[in-house]
């Protein structure tokens, strides 16, 4: 049940599960401003986005618990390799298509089982939030930044439908329309 939505990366703290939560950085303006600057594309049950060196690949996670979405960070070589970061969360922002309502998202480290083994203490590549929100066949734009060398990247995902990249789907159908 994990998707990955819009992120925004905290501060560079680390992330293992021992570590002290920081502060997670906060979208700027600019970053609710950006449109479609960062090309979308798709990779089996992944949505692309450019994060400046690196991509970032979304995902979800449908369940009939509730929803997640998962980031990965990634090279962006022809067989990609985790590129961890120095955070501990990040926060993102996801719309709906014909809903101007801002849905927050908090993604956090996904449990350790979940990352590569060899990940450092302190490091993380794949980050999870709760979407309860989400509905299956939404198609959702999902915007944040992430800090890449001391520098903040906007990462947009566009026309993220949570079904068809979904990684799990044992979520029910939803009933057709009166």
């Amino acid at each position: 049940m994990r998707i990955c939505l819009a992120i925004t990366f905290a501060a560079a703290v680390g992330c293992s599960s021992s570590s002290s939560p920081s502060k997670p950085i906060v979208p700027s303006a600019a970053s609710s401003a950006v449109g479609k600057e960062s090309e979308t594309l798709d990779r089996e049950k992944m949505r692309l986005a450019d994060a400046g060196p690196y991509q970032a690949a979304l995902t979800a996670r449908l369940a009939k618990t509730g929803h997640e979405l998962d980031v990965y960070l990634e090279t962006t070589d022809k067989d990609p390799k985790p590129m961890a970061l120095a955070q501990t969360a990040f926060l993102a922002r996801a719309t709906r298509a014909g809903d101007p309502t801002e849905y927050p998202l908090t993604f956090d480290p996904a449990p350790a089982e979940e990352r590569p083994k060899d990940e450092s203490a302190g490091l993380c590549s794949h980050f999870v939030a709760k979407a309860a929100w989400m509905k299956p066949d939404d198609v959702l734009t999902i915007k944040c930044e992430v800090e890449v060398r001391g520098k903040r990247q906007a990462v947009v995902w566009t026309e993220f439908v949570p079904r068809k990249y979904a990684l799990a789907d044992d979520a029910p159908a939803e009933p057709p329309a009166p």
